[in-house]
């Protein structure tokens, strides 16, 4: 295999070069992230008894089930080889942000 290394010189590289590189290095952490949580809620819930998770991550008694369908799409777009066709991923995506950010 050829070598695709991306190398972006570090001194006085420009901004949008820096940008690129934190752009990587965020989603990196951010599937890991995703891959850690969904791990972990996977564990916490009996059939249909989501009272471990749902106190764990601090949802409301009787959504612990919806969150963790929203956390399992995003994990499966981020990290396996499943296919989310465009449109099904950039809804899902926008599920998951609409429902859970800026609280």
């Amino acid at each position: 295999m050829a070598a695709d290394y991306l190398v972006i010189t570090r001194s006085n590289r420009p901004n949008l070069g820096s940008q690129l590189v934190e752009a990587a290095n965020r989603l990196k952490a951010l599937r890991e992230l995703v891959d850690g949580l969904n791990d972990a809620g996977q564990h916490m819930f009996n059939g249909a008894d989501y009272t471990l998770f749902e106190a764990q991550f601090g949802i409301a008694s009787g959504q612990g089930a919806n969150a963790l369908s929203l956390l399992g799409l995003i994990n499966t777009i981020l990290n396996s080889s499943t296919d989310v066709t465009g449109a099904n991923r950039a809804s899902q995506l926008e599920e998951f942000t609409s429902r859970l950010a800026g609280q």
